[in-house]
């Protein structure tokens, strides 16, 4: 058991309104991406203190100006995908002329174009991987996957004026497992242009099917 323990980034110190201020989100940020990258292409052995200081060129010491410890600066990154993530999500999806279905069928393309990125592959399969070994990581994981089934039930909500809040959240859970699974398909590599828009018709079609079908 690893026992990763939560722990708030340090950034209160930083007084807003200031260089010292600017400077230090800045940084925050670039701990961040680089914290990511090494979990999600080098997995949770290298997600080291140490390790992520020396890719960054910076001292231990001024790693934990900003995280105490490695179980800070992971909480950190997976709020940071979190936010990241819905955010790309939302900008996927925008726009007053789109109607509730087209809203609902950009978001299908956009998750399944999204986990074909390395780094929100490897992200989530070291997530997965740690969360079955770590009350935290688990806790984790289960952040990530109730930020994304509110998302989605926001989507969704239009479409199935019938269902209850209950049922909503039911639908949403097995969209996001669609979705999630996603990468099973297509991975597999050789995928063109037209066999990934075949691929994405599919998860359409069923992830409508879904909406519709009976919750009994």
């Amino acid at each position: 058991m690893m026992n990763i323990q939560p722990e708030p980034a340090n950034v209160s110190a930083l007084s807003p309104g200031t260089a010292v201020y600017s400077k230090g989100r800045q940084r925050l940020h670039e701990i961040l991406k680089v914290a990511t990258e090494v979990l999600a292409f080098d997995g949770y052995s290298a997600f080291t203190m140490r390790n992520i200081a020396s890719k960054m060129g910076i001292t231990h010491r001024n790693l934990q100006y900003y995280f105490k410890t490695k179980s800070g600066l992971f909480q950190a990154v997976v709020e940071h995908m979190i936010e990241l993530e819905l955010q790309t999500a939302h900008e996927a999806v925008d726009g007053d002329y789109l109607t509730p279905e087209e809203k609902f069928s950009a978001f299908i393309r956009y998750s399944i174009r999204d986990n074909e990125i390395p780094l929100i592959r490897g992200f989530q399969f070291e997530l997965w991987a740690l969360a079955t070994r770590d009350d935290f990581a688990a806790k984790c994981r289960d952040r990530t996957t109730n930020a994304y089934c509110d998302y989605i039930v926001s989507l969704i909500e239009p479409l199935t004026p019938r269902l209850s809040d209950a049922e909503r959240k039911s639908k949403a859970a097995i969209i996001l497992s669609l979705l999630q699974g996603s990468p099973l398909i297509t991975s597999r590599g050789g995928n063109g242009k037209q066999e990934m828009d075949n691929i994405e018709q599919s998860f359409l079609h069923e992830a409508f099917a879904i909406l519709t079908s009976s919750s009994s």
